[in-house]
């Protein structure tokens, strides 16, 4: 198991001249049977690094060329200048991943290390569970009950509503979805079956949203799957509200 850079790293780090020659080098040298990552991405500004959604472009594109899954590594705990996480940041940093075809989440670092300025990890330096334990708690019990779902998905294209990262597209003449506004970025799937999904995702980690768009063809039925219940329901009223960081797996039938 090797973890590779961000593509925050520079070019002496990565020993390549770009980071897809990076990846690339990786990938012909190693034979991967998984690709694995870590991009901490929480700034505390309040704001997002800049190229956090670049490099999950960057990773889906490799993983989808080499055959194989992805993992990320996610901010989890606050150091340096990165923020103390929030329910919020922890839910956004799980579904962007997921939204874009990864099948594998690590958290950095469950125990506190005792120097500098490290912080509100899931267990601090003196043993104990802080407030960040009973979110993570909660978010992998979300992961746990889409998973028999997730696991069967195959990402189809990733694009967003407004504006667009660097590295980013929005949404093409292909996506299930069509002309959606702020701020969500939009995963579309196949399932096994032949089905075919959507995961919606809030970008906004303050605010609350309902997304707003036109569906490209539209179903006979639209279906969210539950984090709570793993089970299939509608999507519809108060189902529709998204929280901040959070996102909605749909079921598109036709």
């Amino acid at each position: 198991y090797i973890n590779l850079f961000p593509n925050y790293a520079n070019v002496a780090q990565l020993g390549a001249p770009t980071y897809e020659a990076y990846l690339d080098q990786f990938i012909e040298t190693c034979h991967p049977p998984v690709l694995s990552y870590d991009h901490y991405a929480l700034l505390d500004t309040g704001g997002l690094r800049e190229n956090y959604w670049q490099n999950l472009e960057q990773m889906r594109a490799a993983a989808r060329k080499a055959k194989a899954p992805f993992w990320n590594i996610v901010l989890a705990n606050a150091h340096f200048d990165y923020r103390e996480p929030t329910a919020a940041d922890l839910r956004f940093e799980v579904y962007s991943t997921l939204a874009y075809g990864g099948r594998g989440l690590s958290y950095f670092t469950y125990f506190a290390p005792a120097v500098g300025n490290y912080r509100a990890a899931a267990i601090d330096q003196f043993g104990n569970e802080t407030p960040t334990w009973r979110n993570l708690q909660n978010i992998n019990l979300q992961i746990k009950k889409l998973a028999p779902t997730l696991l069967k998905l195959t990402s189809d294209e990733v694009y967003h509503f407004g504006t667009i990262a660097t590295g980013c597209d929005g949404p093409s003449d292909k996506s299930l979805l069509a002309d959606g506004i702020e701020p969500f970025a939009v995963g579309d799937f196949t399932h096994a079956d032949g089905s075919r999904w959507v995961m919606i995702v809030n970008r906004d980690v303050i605010k609350s949203h309902v997304p707003a768009f036109s569906y490209r063809k539209q179903p006979t039925r639209v279906q969210m799957l539950s984090p709570y219940t793993g089970e299939l329901t509608a999507w519809e009223g108060e189902q529709t509200w998204l929280a901040p960081g959070a996102a909605v797996l749909l079921r598109l039938d036709y």
